[in-house]
């Protein structure tokens, strides 16, 4: 398969870190956690709890080609960055930007809720890497 009309991965965002898409306690960490009888479930990602209603905002320039309700999900917004790696928004109340649409890092994309499998408001935020989960606290200002 011909890769030449595809432009190479930079890994390389705007800033040499990307901003938080909200300020709140993390209520669940990235990777495998063990549960009650010895059970254990993974995270894709990390909970920021935050009151529903707050702003969530682009973590860095990108265009979101998802934007829309998505099972467990809830509502939803996907942002490919365009070197590497995409941000996931979950759990949202509100989805402010549309599919299509060309946001810049700070830019506000939703509001926070408990949509889909939340328990409680908050932001479930996901970063992707060539399309796998990597843990986003390194990555974060």
């Amino acid at each position: 398969m011909e890769e030449s009309g595809r432009e190479r991965s930079s890994y390389q965002f705007t800033q040499i870190k990307i901003a938080w898409p909200v300020k709140g306690k993390i209520i669940r960490n990235f990777g495998e956690e063990t549960r009650s009888y010895g059970t254990s479930v993974v995270s894709n990602g990390i909970d920021i709890a935050v009151r529903e209603g707050t702003n969530v905002v682009a973590v860095d320039d990108g265009e979101v080609v998802f934007s829309d309700r998505y099972g467990g999900q809830g509502k939803l917004i996907i942002i490919d960055h365009k070197n590497g790696y995409f941000s996931l928004y979950a759990y949202n109340s509100d989805l402010v930007a549309t599919r299509g649409a060309m946001v810049k890092r700070g830019e506000v994309i939703a509001r926070s809720g408990m949509t889909g499998s939340a328990n409680q408001a908050s932001l479930h935020f996901e970063l992707r890497k060539d399309g796998k989960a990597i843990n986003p606290i390194p990555y974060f200002e």
